[in-house]
């Protein structure tokens, strides 16, 4: 499934898990709720919450950026939520803006990070049915 012509609807949706393999890095997401108002093209089904649920998966990393560094450590979720700022992707390239919140007696904002990450394969897994985690 294409996702690129959905990653609008990603802004202020969450980063469920982000699990990372010597091959695979898999990002479990939602976006934000679709209300019935919104231009929608109806192609791609939505969770029973109104949004769109699922796994994209990065295969074959290459490298990955945050705030304009290259890491070489693996990429982690680093608080309880992960809210996305930004999602986008382009050729081999994902680009996403994180906020990432700690809830602890109230929300607040722990850090931010820009995030590009280059790989050979980006596809998404649709799991309207399923609870990401």
């Amino acid at each position: 499934m294409d996702i690129k012509k959905y990653t609008a609807w990603f802004h202020d949706g969450d980063i469920k898990s982000i699990e990372y393999n010597l091959k695979e890095l898999v990002i479990s997401m939602m976006s934000s709720q679709i209300v019935e108002e919104e231009e929608f093209d109806n192609c791609i089904d939505l969770s029973k919450e109104n949004v769109i649920s699922g796994k994209l998966h990065i295969e074959g990393v290459k490298q990955i950026v945050i705030d304009d560094k290259v890491v070489q450590e693996q990429l982690m979720k680093k608080c309880q939520s992960g809210t996305v700022a930004h999602f986008d992707i382009c050729e081999n390239q994902v680009f996403l803006e994180i906020e990432w919140f700690e809830f602890l007696p109230r929300p607040r904002t722990v850090d931010y990070n820009r995030i590009v990450i280059t790989a050979t394969r980006i596809w998404w897994e649709n799991l309207p049915d399923v609870e990401v985690t």
